[in-house]
């Protein structure tokens, strides 16, 4: 029944009553009636129009008396509606009558009536503009903004020059936008909500595990379950902060763990160097700029500082130096520098290079300043034998008391209580001398027994203290015995005729001599360079000239004064044996330290150094060029490279669709606490800005301007600033996008005017080493538009140059995603091949009759793969990651893509997965096994992340027999090749080409 007319029935009733049918009426009749009858519901409208300028006014003075004015404006529209309708009956097919009446039912706010109208309306004259509009008005009344939006495009279709039907187009779309903005933003917030609820089911998960294990066992937490929960957390303001290195070292656990990683970075150093020795337009800048140097200086002497593979010091050598002096960080370095030098003998000139394998700050020049390591080892002493001295002489009558046998247990408990009780200079080491020398005096007078026992209590004070420095166990019952006073790997005694050496945390480098070619290593090699009359500053002691360290001559006497004018009977020869032994054992440290320096007899004239990294300063570029500056080449001395200009650009790196699925949650985990290496033309970007200048470093000038200041102290002026460098950028965006990092890249200015870049995106026509690669800072996100511009401000230290936003980004960072997992998520011909497997798979079962396929996903991770056998048509996922980041980052993307019902990440080895009730009572993680396995654990050997094991324990247990795997198989492919750097070229001083082995 067409609701817009008259009612048949209806109609027969009014006929019946009337005695007239209007089919019989005369058409010119009929017509009459509508064309009167629409006259008068146009009146009733423009008088309810006119007084509904006046509602409002009215409404308001009826909202204070408690009136209503309700009648008045709807009396007039139900007037005009009855008007219509009577029209209508007269003229049924007259669209211009739907259309007014539509308006008089929206005056009544009887939307769906004047809807219903609306569209009568454009039925019957579907390319009138009019009609269009008023569908449009009645949508829009409806709040059906879309619908509103598609009918008034129709008509300004029909119509382009209405302006009232376009504005109300704008406002309608809108309107749509708004909805659709608040629409996604509700569900956005709903789905949110339900991933931190489900992390919270995961954390609770962990924490009731972890509390059965610990009930289980029949053992209590060391901590309380909080502290298990804790996640390192990483500010960016933690960057801009000074790091008090011998506090954070002085905890003995912080300073294992640097010990650690510097023997990692040890060990991956020499790998390091191999990019070098590939990058033929690097090697040709090097020599390009030594030649240079030596030509301006002929026969000078040319400092290396650690490029590794000696390349540098034999081009050197090569191209005319009279000395090269190669100083590498680290002993793996010096041994691949040492293996290249003997492989080269052959080649003239390599008699002139001498390798140093101690660190830069443990060198210095005859008659020069005092090395840095120097001076402070020698402090490090003195304060110890100090605290010793101090200890002993506050407890010496203690001591002499306990000579008695009933006295003695209180002697060995006062000595134990003062190496417990803070002396002056109470470092790690001073506790460790003094507790050696109090532990002894208290052995020695109480004779054993109970006060060697708390000999003992006092050493293990010691220890404790000192437990990164020794790990062998010492007895503390012999004042003689083995004792490591700065921890520097030196034992004065030795037991059962052989000196044992313990491996220190942070030692200074060990004693050698320097050789030409080769420093030697051991005593043998030293007697052998002194037969062998070598030059005087290599192999005398006294030669290699230290200046005078400290007051040592006049400590000496204070230290007689102070307590050999003091009697004590019974125990005179006993403190004075004590206090001797103390005195020759500061004398021999003394010498020790002596001896671990490098003594050059004279200043170069080059400095070279390569210790340049994709941020730059990241290998110590700034500190080693100020200690050389400061005590090692003369005033006036060049330095390759002479400068350095680094290059940035506004970036926005970021995943967003990835086979149909968003995966903007990954973007979250996307950080580096420092500079990420990339690889710009690998890498996907999205360039929102032009390359802009950053910093430009002058090395030439740095250089000069230390060298040439004639410093005496030991050590370059400290400042209270820690930025040598503040500025802020002002940078234009070229595109619209997500800024959220810096991508930098930096020129090098060897000698003149050759310049090389580290980027084949920078400058163009420049030769490019693409072995010192790019780098990357992340910053949180910011929205950028074309045209305009966002500031950046730039740091820089001697460590780092350190970019922000402005405001300065604030958000905390607990956990990362590793960047190769951005590249495999974005391997668009691997995500193919595996969603179309899996696509198979599930059909397959699907047409074997199998109701419900259940999908396990091994090594879940972004939950990429779970999303694609959902949307194949599995009944259920379970993704199973270890990884708590991974599983969190996988779960969001899961949720926030339409699947959480189908699919469950859970926090777990694969291996640990369960499909019934365990003992325990605990519920399983899966209600039955899986009918599809997929998985992607594979590591460029194929086996090496346990994949072999997972699928055996999902066999076993998870998966049923007749389960298919996604991949069903693996082929691996080997190839027998040579991957070694057999030879570098470079030419020598007459041009001629040359292969280094």
């Amino acid at each position: 029944m067409d609701p817009t007319v008259c009612d048949p029935l209806q109609k027969a009733l009014i006929e019946q009553h009337f005695g007239e049918q209007v089919s019989n009426a005369p058409p010119e009749l009929l017509i009459h009636l509508a064309q009167r009858f629409k006259s008068l519901g146009n009146t009733a409208v423009r008088r309810k129009q006119f007084q509904g300028q006046r509602f409002v006014t009215a409404f308001i003075i009826s909202r204070h008396a408690g009136d209503s004015i309700e009648g008045s404006t709807s009396s007039v529209s139900i007037e005009a509606v009855k008007c219509y309708s009577q029209a209508i009956a007269a003229a049924e097919h007259d669209e211009t009558l739907y259309a007014n009446r539509s308006v008089a039912y929206l005056a009544l706010y009887q939307y769906q009536a004047a809807l219903q109208d609306a569209t009568k309306a454009v039925q019957l004259h579907q390319s009138w503009p009019k009609g269009y509009y008023r569908l449009g008005m009645a949508h829009m009344a409806m709040g059906d903004w879309d619908a509103a939006a598609a009918a008034l495009s129709q008509g300004l279709h029909l119509d382009p020059s209405n302006d009232q039907m376009e504005a109300k187009l704008v406002e309608s779309k809108k309107l749509l936008a708004e909805e659709r903005q608040a629409s996604l933003a509700t569900s956005a917030l709903l789905k949110r909500d339900l991933v931190l609820k489900l992390r919270q089911v995961r954390r609770e998960e962990v924490r009731q595990r972890m509390l059965k294990q610990f009930k289980q066992s029949m053992a209590a937490p060391a901590w309380e379950l909080e502290d298990y929960e804790w996640r390192p957390t990483f500010l960016p303001a933690m960057k801009q902060k000074r790091l008090d290195k011998a506090k954070v070292l002085a905890d003995p656990t912080a300073r294992m763990l640097a010990e650690y990683v510097h023997a990692l970075a040890d060990l991956a150093q020499p790998k390091g160097c191999i990019p070098l020795l590939q990058d033929q337009s690097r090697l040709d800048a090097f020599q390009t700029a030594i030649e240079s140097a030596l030509r301006e200086l002929p026969g000078g002497h040319v400092i290396v500082l650690g490029n590794g593979s000696n390349i540098l010091g034999l081009m050197a050598s090569q191209l005319g130096a009279r000395q090269v002096t190669c100083i590498e960080r680290g002993p793996m370095l010096y041994r691949v520098a040492k293996q290249t030098l003997q492989s080269n003998r052959h080649m003239k000139g390599t008699d002139s290079i001498c390798l140093i394998d101690r660190q830069l700050q443990a060198c210095g020049i005859k008659g020069g300043l005092t090395p840095t390591d120097i001076a402070t080892a020698v402090s490090q002493a003195q304060a110890a034998h100090n605290a010793a001295m101090a200890a002993m002489h506050a407890h010496s009558f203690a001591a002499i008391e306990a000579s008695t046998d009933t006295q003695g247990t209180a002697a060995a408990a006062a000595a134990a209580a003062a190496v417990k009780t803070p002396v002056d200079s109470a470092t790690a080491a001073g506790r460790h001398l003094a507790a050696e020398a109090a532990a002894g005096v208290a052995a020695a007078d109480a004779g054993g027994g109970l006060a060697a026992d708390a000999a003992d209590e006092a050493v293990s004070d010691k220890a404790a203290g000192q437990q990164a420095c020794s790990p062998k166990n010492q007895s503390p019952h012999h004042a003689d015995q083995k004792v490591d006073q700065m921890g520097l790997g030196w034992h004065p005694s030795k037991t059962q005729g052989q000196e044992e050496e313990v491996q220190n945390p942070f030692p200074l480098p060990r004693i050698a001599e320097m050789q030409l070619g080769v420093k030697a290593e051991t005593e043998q090699a030293q007697q052998k360079a002194e037969e062998e009359k070598m030059p005087a500053q290599q192999v005398e002691d006294g030669d290699r000239s230290i200046p005078a360290l400290g007051l040592e001559e006049e400590y000496t006497t204070a230290l007689d004064q102070a307590h050999g004018t003091t009697h004590f009977g019974v125990g005179q020869d006993r403190q004075h044996t004590t206090k001797t032994t103390c005195k020759a054992l500061l004398q021999q440290q003394l010498h020790r330290i002596r001896q671990s320096a490098v003594v050059l007899s004279e200043p170069a004239e080059v400095l070279v150094t390569d210790l340049i990294d994709h941020s730059v300063l990241g290998k110590g570029l700034l500190p080693s060029l100020d200690y050389a500056a400061e005590r090692l080449i003369t005033p006036g001395a060049r330095v390759v490279p002479a400068a350095i200009q680094v290059w940035g650009m506004l970036v926005e790196m970021r995943i967003d669709s990835i086979s149909g699925f968003d995966l903007l949650a990954l973007n979250g985990f996307r950080w580096h606490p420092h500079h990420d290496r990339v690889d710009l033309s690998r890498v996907p970007h999205k360039r929102l800005s032009s390359p802009f200048p950053v910093l430009a470093l002058d090395l030439q000038q740095r250089v000069d301007a230390i060298a040439g200041a004639g410093l005496t102290n030991t050590s370059l002026p400290k400042t209270d600033f820690m930025w040598e460098s503040d500025t802020q950028l002002r940078i234009h965006a070229t595109s619209d996008g997500l800024w959220n990092g810096v991508a930098f890249w930096f020129e090098v200015q060897t000698h003149g005017t050759s310049v090389v870049s580290s980027w084949a995106g920078g400058r163009p026509g420049l030769p490019i080493c693409s072995s010192w690669g790019q780098a990357v800072q992340y910053l949180d996100y910011k929205r950028v538009r074309k045209g305009h511009s966002v500031k950046l401000r730039v740091q820089q230290d001697s460590n780092q140059i350190l970019f922000s936003s402005v405001p300065a980004q604030q958000r905390p960072r607990h956990a990362y995603i590793p960047r190769w997992h951005f590249d495999m998520v974005q391997d668009h011909m691997r995500n193919d091949a595996y969603d179309q497997a899996i696509s198979r798979a599930v059909d397959f079962k699907k047409a074997l009759g199998c109701e419900g396929v259940g999908v396990l996903d091994m090594g879940a991770g972004s939950g990429l793969l779970s999303m694609m056998a959902a949307r194949a048509g599995a009944e259920w996922v379970v993704g199973a990651e270890v990884s708590q980041a991974m599983c969190d980052a996988g779960a969001e993307t899961v949720v926030m893509n339409g699947y959480g019902a189908k699919c469950i990440m859970v926090n777990k080895d694969v291996r640990h997965l369960e499909t019934s009730a365990k003992p325990d009572g605990t519920p399983p993680e899966m209600q039955s096994k899986a009918d599809i396995a997929i998985f992607e654990v594979f590591d460029s050997g194929l086996i090496g992340e346990g994949v072999l094991h997972m699928l055996a324990a999902a066999k076993q247990k998870l998966l049923t027999k007749e389960a298919i795997l996604v991949p069903a198989a693996a082929t691996v492919f080997c190839q027998p090749l040579q991957m070694r750097i057999g030879q570098a070229s470079m030419k020598d001083s007459n041009n001629n080409e040359m292969s280094l082995e």
